[in-house]
Parts: structure tokens; sequence; C-alpha cells
């Protein structure tokens, strides 16, 4: 595990425990896939981060799966990538987006 995201994951913990507040912790708790640590690119996604993908996840139409993870790119990270690490950073946002489908699939379904 990277040396400065555990750093900063503890850091971030304490300041939750100091100030009690855990409004990150509801919002990965309401999206399935978020109950792990999501990271893109070698940097760990916020709760906010993580709901606004989901909520671009749920307003596409379409079914093309490519033209969807292609939305979710974050050009400038993706610019500021090597070659071997935009590949990654694109398996890992594909990833991402079934895992987000599939949830949004089980909430339509338990509608």
């Amino acid at each position: 595990m990277n040396k400065d995201f555990r750093s900063s994951a503890v850091k971030n913990a304490k300041m939750r425990l100091k100030t009690h507040d855990y409004k990150d912790l509801v919002k990965f708790r309401t999206l399935k896939p978020a109950l792990g640590i999501v990271v893109l690119a070698g940097e760990c996604l916020s709760a906010d981060e993580i709901s606004g993908y989901f909520d671009k996840v749920s307003a596409f139409t379409s079914d093309d799966e490519l033209k969807a993870v292609g939305e979710l790119i974050d050009e400038n990270r993706y610019d500021s990538l090597n070659a071997e690490q935009r590949e990654r950073y694109v398996l890992n946002v594909s990833a991402f987006y079934r895992a987000l489908r599939e949830e949004e699939k089980r909430r339509r379904e338990a509608e």
C-alpha cells in the first residue's frame, strides 16, 4: 500500500474522530461498490466523487459501455499519465463503471 495514501487515510480517520464528522462514511455506505476504497490513477476518491460518478452512470441512457467509460475518464488526469498508467487507469475506470452499473441495476430492481 502506498505510504502517502496510508498516512492520509490515518489522518482523515483521526480528524473524523475529533470532529465527529461522518458524512463521508454515510455516503460510502449508501453506495455498495464504495464500501471498499476506490482508487483511480493513484488517487483515493472521496464519497462526493463516488456519488458524482454514480449519478453520471445513472443518467446514461445508452448501453454503449465504451462510450460510458469514456465519459467517466477525467481528461486532465488521463493526460498526466504515461502509457502504462493510462492503460491501468482505463481498466480501473471500466471496472468501477461495471460496479456502479450493477449497483444501479440492483437499486432499480429493488424499487
